[in-house]
């Protein structure tokens, strides 16, 4: 059975960031991979992230550790899948929280 969750993502909207801070340095994604682990990344920040789905297996929820232009940051979100499309929120360890939007970039392949 295919797994719906492991996928990269394309973030296309965060409310709390403007769509060009998105892809200041890279494409704005949030990967979940195979592991349980996975990466997330817009505009100055980048992180790693591990994954696990509750026994509400409509919803995934991951926690993040990386880094914004140098300090470092922590937090956690979840999402759900509507359509084709990932909807969730971020919560950021003392800082901001927003909703986000991301669509299916490419399935997640196990190499």
């Amino acid at each position: 059975m295919e797994n719906i969750y492991l996928a990269n993502w394309k973030i296309t909207e965060i409310d709390s960031w403007h769509r060009d801070y998105l892809k200041l340095l890279l494409p704005a994604q949030i990967q979940f991979d195979l592991s349980g682990g996975g990466t997330v990344q817009f505009g100055d920040f980048k992180a790693q992230l591990v994954w696990k789905i509750p026994i509400d297996v409509d919803v995934i929820e991951f926690a993040f550790k990386g880094n914004d232009k140098g300090a470092d940051i922590c937090g956690r979100g979840w999402a759900t899948l509507i359509g084709n499309e990932r909807t969730g929120h971020v919560y950021f360890q003392q800082g901001d929280n927003s909703n986000f939007n991301a669509v299916r970039m490419a399935k997640y392949e196990d190499n």
